[in-house]
């Protein structure tokens, strides 16, 4: 069982923390958020023995927030864009848009409508409907989503978000694997590793509990193959 870790967001928030109420969780989950914003997240990416690198940024817009993602390798690029509104210490996904260029290009591109409850998805022209209930997140938006929950809700082992994808919801399990060490811009941090398990495909997240929970490596595996995503600047 993960050991609860003491809340870090910034002192000045902490006396509201202990409180419990839904605006002091929203209060630090903005701040998160805001400490994040404007920056240029710069990774180095591993794939097949070939090195590219990826920029995630955050931006607020009026409203609610903006994650993107891109990366290019070879001939192919992959961006992506979650757009969210932040309810409580909730990342409500909006839209999702995820494009490949070059070789095997396609898109991917998803919306909900609230007033409906109907998540729209469109894929190589064709479109496609189905009813959600809850708190929606997607693919890029959810790892925002678990640095909010554990630094600013604490939750402990295990962590599950549902993710809207084309065909429907799916359901991501992370388990706490244990500490490890790592090389960041901050120095070498002791970082959480958070790992999820579904068929053949294996995430793994490492975190870092004293920069907010920082997203400082990610890994991918799929059918044999491994790629790899490591913090190394922040602009």
């Amino acid at each position: 069982m993960l050991k609860h870790r003491l809340i870090t967001c910034p002192l000045v928030l902490l006396p509201m923390l202990f409180l419990g109420t839904t605006a002091s969780a929203s209060e630090c989950a903005t701040s998160l958020l805001s400490a994040q914003s404007g920056k240029s997240w710069l990774y180095e990416v591993a794939y097949k023995g070939m090195g590219t690198q990826a920029q995630r940024k955050l931006s607020q817009l009026e409203g609610g927030w903006r994650l993107e993602q891109s990366m290019s390798l070879l001939i192919v690029s992959l961006n992506e864009e979650s757009r969210m509104e932040l309810s409580g210490n909730e990342l409500l996904t909006k839209s999702y848009i995820k494009e490949q260029k070059g070789l095997g290009a396609r898109t991917t591109k998803i919306s909900l409508d609230s007033n409906s409850g109907l998540v729209r998805t469109e894929y190589k022209g064709e479109t496609q409907s189905y009813p959600y209930k809850g708190k929606p997140s997607d693919p890029l938006a959810h790892t925002l989503q678990i640095q909010i929950d554990r630094n600013c809700r604490s939750l402990d082992d295990p962590l599950e978000y549902n993710l809207l994808g084309r065909g429907g919801v799916r359901s991501y399990i992370y388990k706490f694997q244990g500490e490890e060490t790592l090389a960041s811009p901050w120095g070498e941090v002791v970082a959480e590793r958070w790992q999820r398990d579904a068929a053949e495909v294996r995430d793994t997240l490492w975190l870092a509990p004293e920069q907010q929970y920082a997203l400082v490596r990610m890994e991918h595996a799929e059918k044999g193959e491994l790629s790899s995503l490591q913090l190394q600047e922040i602009r």
